[in-house]
């Protein structure tokens, strides 16, 4: 059975940074480091400024930097909209 996915969208003022498929992403909220998985209950924060991890559909965790903005999870999608990301 193939492992469910979510969809990665990183989206900062200038630039769509990230669309991908994960199994699973680490945010660096305000509030500390939250990880969503597939079917994680909605949520809605501020990020941080911090590294985000994911493991990539295909395998290899991968890793960015964000510095601020603010985030959401629903259902089987996390969006990130950053203030800046690289």
């Amino acid at each position: 059975m193939p492992a469910t996915l979510i969809a990665l969208a990183v989206v900062t003022p200038q630039r769509q940074v990230l669309e991908t498929q994960a199994l699973w992403v680490e945010i660096p909220a305000s509030s500390g480091q939250m990880r969503a998985l597939p079917e994680h209950a909605p949520t809605l924060g501020e990020l941080g400024a911090g590294l985000v991890r994911y493991e990539a559909a295909g395998g290899g965790e991968q890793s960015f930097t964000v510095s601020g903005g603010f985030f959401e999870v629903l259902g089987d999608k996390v969006t990130l909209l950053a203030d800046a990301a690289n």
